[in-house]
């Protein structure tokens, strides 16, 4: 057995222009057969492209071998679309001295560069990007590609353009759903690549809306620079280029399960939601303290329905003269409350005070006032307003719950605020309002020293929830006896 290796030299280091203007079209095709004097130049377009008068615009007069995809868009994004053009080339008598030159959006871009890469081992092309999307993403990089019919892009190639051109007020001609789609690759690279580009497209999103050049212009530098930088550093996605196809990969199955109903830049809309969305879950799921936490939570879960069966039923029972549905009923309510209380109180905290201690003192002053009417007035009110009452009072309770995970940023601690609120609310007309300031006092002492929420942290949670729990047991008897005596 004989072994031997063919050594292949590497090529020149590879660079490509990107102009970038507007009024661009009617100076290009001179300027390609300058750059590209040796060559033969084979135009690729699509239907839209002629009737919105691009390909006039490019030619102005002249003739040239071309070939117009037809229908335009993604069902003409097939093999047999490549096999066309190529055939028609060879009828043209062109060879290894083409150029190619891609005049449209994503499809036409995607289908050319394909052909180009294919025919006769590989001629240039030059792409002329007149959507949105195309600008932002698809003109840029050297993917290209056509669909089988199973799934996108089954067919490609890495196929770097020899030169781009990038007009912005082609985009005039768009129509609005088609311009707004393709502007989700734009926002997509504010999100992976650049926060400041990110907020220029908030901050102008009423200029980009109406398409003024200017900022047209700039939105195309900026997204050539970053799709440009990612490119040179993994130009055949191995690592980071992949970063690229953020939102595209639920993206993609939405398009082939929808018969791409939707358009390229909707789809990867809906599949940059998706992707936030497992990305939250997965945070959550790959945290170490999640799964622990899980089961504390259960563990707790069991403790306060255990609790709220043998020991807060009766004692409503007993204390307030209801009957067991009711009991039921109101311990149902407080823990409703607390569940949907913690979201709605994070959202207050985080994005109208912007401070914790707002909700904090807010939730506990409301707490109080629930508390005594539901104290004093238990008999006046009917059932219905009992029960929304205690739905209330649960959910500001659970502002302790808030303070907790904001401050520590750890699960069990805020099982233990919880829990603790939980257990003191079998209480529930004088245990709530004397605990949640008193731990929320601890915990936001906590957060302004920076400290970790450690075991002493624990120790004083647990001091204080056997504090209030005092408290709330002192308080019930009193209040029982004041009853009693009226």
């Amino acid at each position: 057995m004989q072994h031997m290796q063919v050594k292949v030299p590497g090529g020149p280091a590879q660079s490509y222009p990107v102009v970038i203007g507007s009024g661009l079209l009617p100076t290009l095709w001179p300027q390609i057969k300058a750059t590209f004097a040796d060559r033969h130049r084979f135009l690729i377009t699509d239907e839209h492209v002629v009737a919105a008068g691009h390909m006039d615009a490019l030619l102005a007069g002249r003739q040239a071998p071309h070939f117009v995809i037809t229908p335009a868009g993604e069902a003409s994004k097939n093999i047999d679309t490549a096999v066309a053009i190529i055939e028609e080339m060879e009828k043209a008598c062109l060879g290894r001295d083409t150029v190619v030159v891609a005049l449209g959006g994503g499809t036409v871009g995607d289908v050319a560069g394909f052909a180009a890469a294919i025919f006769k081992r590989g001629v240039p092309v030059v792409q002329i990007p007149t959507t949105t999307l195309a600008q932002a993403d698809s003109a840029i990089g050297g993917k290209t590609g056509v669909d089988s019919s199973i799934s996108k892009n089954a067919f490609g190639a890495f196929w770097h353009p020899a030169a781009v051109y990038v007009d912005v007020d082609t985009l005039r001609t768009l129509d609005e759903r088609q311009y707004r789609a393709g502007l989700v690759e734009s926002i997509k690279h504010g999100l992976i690549a650049d926060a400041e580009y990110f907020e220029f497209i908030e901050r102008q999103l009423d200029a980009i809306l109406n398409r003024e050049p200017d900022i047209l212009a700039t939105m195309a530098r900026y997204n050539c620079a970053i799709k440009g930088r990612v490119v040179e550093e993994d130009p055949q996605e191995r690592n980071r280029r992949r970063s690229l196809n953020y939102g595209h990969t639920i993206g993609h199955a939405v398009e082939a399960a929808g018969g791409y109903a939707l358009l390229h830049g909707e789809a990867v809309a809906l599949g940059i939601v998706a992707a936030g969305l497992i990305e939250g879950v997965r945070k959550v799921l790959t945290t170490p303290s999640f799964w622990p936490a899980a089961a504390w939570f259960f563990f707790n879960c069991a403790i306060f329905f255990s609790f709220g069966g043998l020991w807060g039923g009766p004692y409503l029972m007993q204390v307030y003269g209801f009957s067991k549905g009711q009991a039921g009923h109101i311990l149902s309510m407080l823990a409703i409350g607390m569940i949907v209380g913690s979201p709605i109180l994070s959202y207050l905290s985080n994005n109208v005070f912007h401070a914790r201690k707002p909700v904090m003192v807010l939730s506990g002053l409301i707490t109080l006032m629930l508390s005594a009417l539901l104290a004093f007035y238990t008999d006046k009110i009917p059932p219905a307003g009992l029960y929304a009452l205690c739905l209330g009072m649960g959910c500001f309770t659970s502002a302790i719950v808030v303070v907790a995970f904001t401050i520590t940023k750890e699960l069990f601690p805020v099982q233990i605020a919880g829990t603790a609120t939980g257990l003191v609310n079998l209480f529930p007309f004088a245990g709530g309002a004397v605990f949640q300031p008193v731990l929320g006092y601890v915990l936001e002492s906590r957060g302004r020293t920076g400290e970790a929420f450690t075991l002493a942290g624990y120790q004083q949670a647990f001091l204080v929830l056997f504090f209030c729990g005092v408290i709330a047991f002192l308080s019930s008897l009193l209040l029982k006896e004041t009853l009693t005596r009226e």
